[in-house]
């Protein structure tokens, strides 16, 4: 009975009886369903796609090299939350979602998904630690935990995907350009002072980010490209979509 009546949930979303619509319609269940679409397509080559081997999770947590170091640690950060990885990688025992990468990954592709909505732009003891330059800092630091060499990534990458009137208003390309990426991280590292932090940036995550591939997409084209491979298929996801912009449009989203 529990199952059927979640299912029943589901199906009634959209008239907002029981929870927001925007349970159920927003950029986290639209990657999902995007990234299960690649998983189960696996020889069509894109930028989200899954490479052989690979998987996709959501929520993960990744690492931080900046994670508290005594109790009242005033510089330090939580890990971060992203809203998709792809990849060769495993959920670490004893963690609910921490991530670790396969010792022969050559996949590791962090997504983070918006609708109506920018990058954070801080956190709590670091107020000009973008969420961009938060992830890819991050990114360096898996890599760095599994001791994988920078050489061994074949499709490392940061992407932001977001609807494509964002990428028109130039939203994210502040926070995206990666002199600004670079800079920002040097920024938190020097607030630190100390040779260890300048020894990860110099050594771990400059030639990190070199590799990484850093870029905005907008769900359209994804959607696009999809409709292209399988009509049925996009056409569902277009109407999930446009259900996403409806109920999450500034107007609407209020508490």
């Amino acid at each position: 009975m529990t199952n059927k009546r979640l299912i029943d949930f589901l199906r009634n979303a959209k008239t907002g009886q029981f929870f927001p619509p925007t349970i159920l319609y927003n950029e986290g269940w639209m990657l999902r369903l995007i990234l299960d679409w690649f998983q189960n397509n696996p020889k069509i080559k894109h930028k989200l796609g899954v490479d052989y081997g690979a998987k996709w999770y959501s929520e993960a947590l990744l690492p931080s090299a900046f994670l508290p170091r005594c109790r009242k640690d005033s510089r330090a950060e939580r890990p971060t939350c992203a809203d998709g990885i792809i990849g060769h990688f495993t959920i670490r025992e004893t963690t609910r979602a921490g991530v670790k990468l396969t010792e022969a990954a050559t996949q590791f592709v962090v997504v983070e998904a918006k609708i109506f909505s920018g990058l954070s732009q801080k956190v709590k003891n670091a107020p000009c630690f973008n969420q961009a330059a938060r992830t890819v800092a991050c990114m360096a630091e898996v890599a760095k935990r599994a001791n994988i060499r920078t050489s061994q990534f074949e499709n490392i990458a940061f992407y932001v995907v977001a609807p494509k009137s964002q990428i028109a208003d130039n939203v994210f390309s502040e926070f995206m350009d990666r002199g600004h990426l670079q800079r920002t991280v040097k920024q938190r590292v020097d607030g630190y002072g100390d040779s260890e932090k300048q020894k990860w940036f110099t050594d771990c995550f400059l030639p990190t980010f070199q590799k990484i591939k850093t870029c905005v997409i907008s769900w359209e084209e994804i959607l696009d490209f999809i409709s292209g491979r399988t009509f049925a298929d996009g056409k569902a996801l277009k109407e999930f979509y446009n259900k996403c912009l409806g109920y999450n449009k500034p107007a609407l989203n209020r508490h």
